[in-house]
């Protein structure tokens, strides 16, 4: 039995378009055997199924490189053991034989690698052994991890969601109101695992209570355009959060507060591609009328930390589609993308930066402006320090693009307080009845 495997150089890296993927194919043989040739082939593509032909799919290759190692097993080969009747083929002898082998990736034209609802996008390592005869060619496979960088520090800011209906006010004359929904968010783009809190904000005209008149659901939409198939939309609810609505019926106004995390397994943002697209949204869904109630309203469990929402992951998702078509209910979206990286721009650290040195011609030490501080000694007795020191010449000051190498060290003690603003030390009973004692002795002569 032939043992035959790829071993890569970094098992456990995750690729990224560029990298050079090295590495060893190794083909252990019990006894000496007949060959034509080995071949390595690297292999990235993209699989679409097609819904409507069941076995059918589109394949589109996204990088295709292959190596033949003929001549690396004729070197391998003692001329005595290759001696063979056909000059294609030559005898391999028993034991381990390693080929190795480095591949680079496109730096363009390639996708993270991933499994989606109607296909995959995969990158491959295939080995195939050839050996004359009847014999087929045996093969062993190594899947490679890509991800394709997606920084989310330069994305622009977010703009809030905003709708605006038109509702009926509770009066006999039929009266309309506009009633107004807000939905902000802190950003536009989040990483894998990170909790993004989300702001509603509802103006209504007339009071609503409903426990459950809140459905927050993160969720991705993606898109499928492949050749000679129907273009495909379709939607994955991935994490879901339930909230109450409660309209006052003063100020008719509510700001409702909740977080929604995002899961540690889902890829990144796709939509440079015309092929497939993944794009990630929140859908805020809200029952401005009160009146609705959701399946799974008797089960809602606030949250301790917020006491206002509860995460849905672990139960059935409330099917907002159906939800959507009642009366009196209205959704908001807003686009979230999901990067890979988020590079942090260098900020000014305000102990290297310079700092404006005034000199004291007294025997103080210089002391940085930055330098002020409060101190209290006793309870009720606050001592500041001046904040502003007169300029003088000395040849002693610092210069000021110069930053003093230990502010703190610079700071001087405390001044001690003055003794009438120290608080009163408290007697003890014996003290306070020598004191009493004194007070009843005959005043001395003068």
């Amino acid at each position: 039995f032939d043992e035959f495997y790829i071993v890569l150089d970094e098992p456990h890296r995750v690729w990224t378009p560029g990298d050079s993927v090295s590495g060893v194919v190794v083909l252990d043989l019990p006894k000496p055997v007949r060959t034509v040739q080995l071949r390595l082939r690297l292999l990235g593509q993209l699989t679409i199924r097609n819904p409507l032909v069941k076995g059918s799919s589109f394949r589109h290759v996204l990088c295709h490189e292959e190596i033949t190692y003929s001549s690396t097993l004729a070197s391998s080969i003692s001329s005595a053991a290759s001696t063979t009747s056909s000059s294609t083929t030559r005898r391999l002898p028993k034991g381990e034989h390693t080929f190795a082998f480095m591949f680079e990736l496109p730096a363009k034209g390639l996708m993270t690698s991933l499994e989606f609802e109607k296909g995959s996008i995969v990158y491959m390592l295939t080995a195939t052994h050839h050996r004359p005869g009847p014999f087929p060619p045996i093969t062993c496979h190594k899947l490679l991890s890509l991800q394709c960088p997606l920084d989310i520090a330069d994305l622009p800011p977010p703009k809030p969601s905003m709708l605006s209906v038109e509702i009926k006010k509770k009066s006999r004359r039929r009266e309309r109101g506009t009633a107004t929904a807000i939905v902000e968010t802190p950003a536009v783009g989040c990483l894998r695992g990170a909790v993004i809190p989300v702001k509603i904000t509802v103006r209504h005209v007339r009071e609503v209570r409903n426990v459950t008149g809140v459905v927050i659901t993160f969720l991705r939409i993606s898109r499928v355009c492949a050749h000679e198939l129907e273009p495909l939309s379709f939607r994955k609810d991935l994490v879901q959060t339930v909230a109450p609505l409660y309209i006052d019926s003063r100020t008719l106004t509510t700001t409702i507060m909740s977080n929604i995390r995002v899961p540690m397994d889902i890829f990144p943002t796709i939509d440079e591609y015309p092929l497939v697209a993944f794009k990630y949204c929140l859908e805020v869904v809200l029952d401005l009328s009160g009146k609705v109630e959701l399946p799974m309203a008797q089960s809602v469990v606030h949250s301790p930390a917020t006491d206002t929402t509860s995460n849905m992951a672990s139960r059935p998702y409330v099917d907002t589609e159906l939800l959507k078509r009642m009366k009196g209910v209205i959704s908001l979206w807003t686009e979230i993308v999901v990067g890979t990286e988020k590079s942090e721009q260098i900020k000014p650290n305000p102990r290297n930066a310079p700092v404006n040195v005034r000199a004291s011609s007294s025997s103080q030490p210089v002391v940085p402006e930055y330098a002020s501080a409060e101190y209290t000694s006793q309870p009720g007795v606050s001592l500041s320090m001046p904040r502003h020191h007169t300029a003088v010449n000395d040849s002693r000051a610092i210069p000021h693009s110069l930053p003093p190498p230990h502010a703190e060290a610079l700071l001087p003690p405390p001044p001690l307080p003055h003794p009438e603003q120290l608080p009163a030390r408290v007697e003890s009973e014996k003290e306070r009845l020598a004191r009493l004692e004194e007070s009843l002795l005959p005043s001395a002569p003068p």
